[in-house]
């Protein structure tokens, strides 16, 4: 391929150097006519021909050039050798054995034995708590010192009658509801019983679109492999091993329908054995689940009330 480029520019050069010399010969022109013409297409052909192989140089040039370039650009830039010493050195089976156990090493053990229960395991290593007041307390008693507490502590004034129904209300049903106008204290009422007997009330808004009794207890999430526990599911959970009294208030329940979304709840209050009221929280078992859940089905406490309220 060179010698052929080579060939190809003497051939340029020599007949530009023809051209030249005949050009510049002064008989050129004082011939005759026909012979003169002749010349002239010789000229030409030849000229058009030296055109050629000049087009044919320069692009065969070019060409080399950017396949050149581009060998450049695509070859590797070489990698520094790690220094290995001597005393460390070892085959290439070793060092992947190390490897292997250094990753092992940065992966915590407990990583498979984490529970989907996250929350409620925490409640397990909480110690047993007591009640709040004494059980001689008689019921004027209550229902007086309640109404001093919420007017003094929580700026709520009520009516005596409306707190004794009330408490006698928790007396009779472990759920109760309480209808009336929006901003007419329903929900304050409750609130401020769960602050007198110190331990706070738990309020869940309805959703309207609440169906069933995941929306009030939570999932589990087949992605991130753990249970969405709800603030009602670790109260409940809290209860079973706690003497206190626990009160939920579920906010605007007539929202959604009841039946949908607490339906399970119902059913299992009209249990006359409470040790047999087992609530389904999640279908399988798991050996890290906590020592509550028995099959996955946690026991409905007993120390905790349910109070609704509906405009």
């Amino acid at each position: 391929m060179k010698r052929l480029k080579i060939f190809m520019i003497l051939i340029l050069v020599f007949g530009v150097l023809a051209i030249a010399g005949i050009a510049s010969n002064p008989n050129f022109f004082d011939r005759s006519l026909v012979i003169g013409s002749a010349q002239i297409i010789f000229i030409i052909l030849a000229a058009i021909l030296l055109l050629v192989f000049f087009i044919v140089i320069v692009r065969s040039l070019y060409k080399e050039r950017k396949r050149l370039q581009m060998n450049l650009e695509a070859e590797p830039t070489p990698q520094p050798t790690p220094e290995v010493s001597s005393e460390t050195e070892s085959t290439p089976e070793e060092y992947d054995f190390h490897i292997t156990m250094e990753k092992q090493e940065e992966t915590p053990e407990e990583e498979d034995d984490r529970s989907r229960f996250f929350k409620l395991n925490q409640i397990d290593q909480l110690p047993k708590t007591e009640k709040a007041f004494e059980d001689d307390i008689t019921l004027e008693e209550l229902c007086e010192e309640f109404r001093n507490f919420a007017a003094s502590q929580r700026g709520l004034f009520y009516d005596i009658s409306d707190i004794r129904r009330f408490v006698g209300g928790l007396a009779v049903s472990h759920i109760m509801i309480l209808q009336g106008m929006s901003g007419t204290g329903k929900t304050s009422l409750a609130y401020a019983f769960g602050d007198y007997i110190q331990n706070s009330t738990v309020v869940v808004p309805i959703q309207p679109m609440w169906k069933e009794r995941t929306d009030l207890i939570g999932y589990y999430n087949e992605f991130t492999k753990k249970f969405n526990e709800t603030t009602l599911l670790e109260k409940m959970y809290e209860a079973n091993q706690s003497e206190q009294m626990y009160i939920t208030v579920l906010d605007e329940m007539n929202i959604a329908r009841v039946e949908y979304y607490f339906a399970e709840f119902l059913s299992l209050l009209e249990l006359p054995d409470p040790s047999k009221r087992h609530l389904d929280v999640i279908a399988d078992v798991w050996e890290t689940d906590p020592t509550q859940l028995s099959n996955g089905k946690l026991i409905l406490p007993t120390n905790m009330w349910f109070v609704g309220t509906a405009n």
